[in-house]
């Protein structure tokens, strides 16, 4: 399973265990905050 990147409009960066499948998340586990997703380059 992929981990992604996550970082809320607050500053908290996450990583999570995800599916392809998997819708990606919405919200910050530790304040609620809107989160995008962070892509990391290769190598």
């Amino acid at each position: 399973m992929p981990v992604y990147g996550y970082r809320c409009s607050r500053g908290h960066h996450f990583e999570v265990q995800q599916r392809i499948t998997e819708a990606p998340l919405s919200q910050c586990p530790e304040c609620g905050a809107p989160v995008t997703r962070v892509f990391y380059p290769v190598g």
